[in-house]
């Protein structure tokens, strides 16, 4: 299970966990800084960046960002069309380390099936609407799920309203209720 950052703060887990990951505070700083230069809609950080946000040399930085990379706590590529620099990485890393503090074996499986669920009807509802979703939309998606709703009934009613060209969440809602009452929790169509 991995948790969605809008769920637990990323900056915090880190502050957290950066000792047991054999990080000092220069890889934290560093860490964080990328953080925030990334929310600046910045997606390639370089040495350059940081250095002028702190007191850090660009060589000793380039040097950090070197050892982070090859210990596979952050990602730098090119997807093709720009250079990225990527925390994703090491965001796995510590809301594993933070689910593994909360949760026994037996939870974590039945977390890791409700989180697929959520992975993939918000990547379907963002596909549908072309967007981000709302805080709004991201409560009501839960709501859905912590009740118990069918995933296959939640993405069939969001092809449904793909079909239909709807993209208002209490439409779906409508759609789902709808299915609901005409299929069982499976799916399967009541007779």
């Amino acid at each position: 299970m991995i948790f969605n950052g809008n769920a637990i703060n990323f900056q915090f887990l880190l502050v957290e966990y950066y000792k047991k990951l054999n990080l000092d505070e220069t890889d934290l700083v560093i860490l964080l800084m990328i953080d925030h230069l990334t929310n600046d809609d910045s997606s390639f950080i370089t040495a350059d960046d940081i250095a002028l946000k702190t007191t850090l040399s660009k060589d000793f930085i380039d040097e950090r960002l070197s050892n982070l990379f090859l210990k596979k706590y952050i990602d730098i590529g090119n997807d093709g069309k720009k250079a990225f620099t990527s925390l994703e990485p090491i965001k796995k890393i510590v809301y594993k380390l933070f689910q593994e503090t909360i949760f026994n074996e037996a939870e974590i499986d039945e977390n890791n099936e409700l989180e697929e669920t959520r992975t993939q009807v918000f990547d379907e509802m963002q596909k549908l609407f072309q967007r981000s979703l709302t805080p709004l939309e991201i409560n009501r998606i839960d709501d859905w799920i912590s009740s118990g709703t069918n995933r296959k009934i939640i993405l069939d009613s969001i092809k449904d309203a793909k079909a239909k060209n709807i993209t208002n969440i209490n439409s779906i809602d409508r759609i789902i209720v709808k299915k609901m009452r005409e299929e069982d929790n499976f799916g399967n169509e009541i007779k």
